[in-house]
């Protein structure tokens, strides 16, 4: 294994640079890990601060405390695979986010695996593809241990002929007593060309837990269309702004400020076409992104 020393749990100080393939937080410590191509870093604004986006083995020691986010640009490989394995004692919490915005055909594979009591899961993905893209999510979650807790939330927009697959499954092992397990999976349709296939699944040996999972997917709310319309917004800022709202719940849970605001930019332009040619615009459009109607400020409180 390769170890590395403890990252400081700030954003742009003494980052961990290189591309390990295995990290250990001892126990007790505080850790924040930035996973990201070389390709995407510049345009989230930590061209410096990151490890490479490969595979990555993650122990987690008693107590500990992990940060991990994995940023994937528009600029993505043709076909990007990634492998994430995860080990968590006693008392250990992590939160993780991955934010994918386009690339060929992207997969991610994630397994944690509680190996103590009182462990703690935040497992967030938000993905956003057009054309002709891929994106697999896979994520495998062991609650082998009383009293520990595992949340998933992932979400995603998909336009165009794209095609996303999303499948949880959570495994309670016998004796895994006080377990709660809950998985989210939601999704908007942008054509009816667009596909997703989203499987969660739970696995449960254990009576006394409580555990839940589910899956939508959809178009964007049509009433909430008509009245962002009647008040003087264009067509093409209403399906931006609600499709914005939409993420919203991912992005504000990303725990470092600058990096928040920074990820809520990029989907911000990703989604009204700016990082990529108009033709090719994640929603398509008759206007030139950098027409006047290219102009707005959204406020998610507000919508």
């Amino acid at each position: 294994m390769i170890r590395k020393d403890i990252l400081p749990n700030t954003w742009g100080d003494d980052w961990c640079g290189g591309s390990p393939a295995a990290v250990r937080v001892e126990a007790g410590q505080t850790a924040t890990l930035l996973l990201c191509g070389d390709q995407d870093a510049p345009l989230f604004g930590c061209a410096d601060n990151h490890m490479a986006d490969t595979s990555l083995q993650l122990d987690i020691e008693e107590g500990a405390s992990v940060h991990l986010y994995r940023l994937q640009g528009p600029f993505t490989d043709a076909r990007h695979i990634t492998d994430t394995r995860i080990t968590m004692q006693r008392d250990a919490s992590l939160a993780m986010c991955t934010i994918t915005l386009g690339g060929g055909h992207v997969r991610n594979n994630v397994e944690v695996r509680m190996k103590g009591e009182g462990c703690t899961l935040q497992a967030d993905g938000l993905y956003l593809i057009d054309r002709e893209q891929e994106c697999d999510n896979y994520i495998f979650v062991e609650h082998a241990k009383p009293h520990c807790q595992s949340r998933e939330l992932y979400k995603g927009i998909v336009d165009d002929s794209a095609r996303a697959r999303f499948n949880g499954h959570v495994l309670v092992q016998d004796g895994a007593v006080k377990t709660e397990a809950y998985q989210t999976n939601r999704n908007i349709l942008l054509t009816d060309k667009a596909h997703v296939d989203t499987r969660p699944f739970l696995e449960i040996y254990n009576d006394d837990v409580k555990c839940s999972h589910g899956s939508t997917i959809g178009q964007l709310d049509e009433q909430a269309m008509f009245y962002l319309m009647t008040r003087g917004i264009s067509q093409r800022n209403a399906i931006t702004m609600l499709s914005y709202a939409f993420c919203d719940e991912v992005i504000r849970g990303i725990a470092v400020e600058s990096l928040r605001d920074a990820v809520g930019d990029m989907v911000k332009k990703r989604l009204h076409g700016e990082l990529t040619s108009c033709a090719d615009c994640a929603i398509a459009c008759k206007n030139p992104c950098n027409g006047p109607d290219a102009n707005f400020v959204i406020d998610p409180a507000k919508l």
